[in-house]
């Protein structure tokens, strides 16, 4: 995966993490992130039920969290879904992108938080990103 040079990485392997973060924009409310986290899954768990389970688990951690919108995508030539939510954290309206798949038992959840009048600016950059993403499977 490619992420522009100006981002800052954020690594907890350990915890199947890692996050990048724009730099800070005058006047911005919330820095844009962009944020990778991979899950062992049960066995069996197909990619249907791992959105469900993440669904709920985001509603039950952010407020105001509601789904705007959803569909079928192939990342990296791998089954996935995208999941466009809005939400607020610490007072602030943020708009959120979830790609979800499913490789090899694990979860993988790319997402892309930003203010919600912001969001629209980082779609090259999310663009960028989803592109340049390679799964082995």
């Amino acid at each position: 995966m490619k992420f522009p040079v100006y981002w800052l990485s954020h690594e907890e392997v350990e915890n199947g993490f890692v996050g990048f973060t724009a730099p800070p924009i005058a006047g911005d409310t919330f820095i844009e992130n962009f944020n990778v986290v991979l899950i062992d899954l049960p066995d069996g768990v197909q990619l249907s039920q791992y959105v469900i389970q993440d669904g709920v688990r985001l509603a039950n951690g952010m407020d105001a969290y509601v789904v705007t919108g959803g569909y079928q995508y192939t990342l990296a030539g791998v089954e996935a879904t995208a999941v466009a939510s809005d939400a607020e954290t610490d007072g602030v309206e943020i708009s959120v992108l979830r790609l979800l798949a499913v490789v090899d038992g694990r979860g993988i959840e790319f997402t892309f938080l930003a203010s919600r009048d912001g969001f629209a600016n980082f779609g090259p950059v999310m663009q960028q990103l989803i592109d340049s993403i390679s799964l082995n499977n």
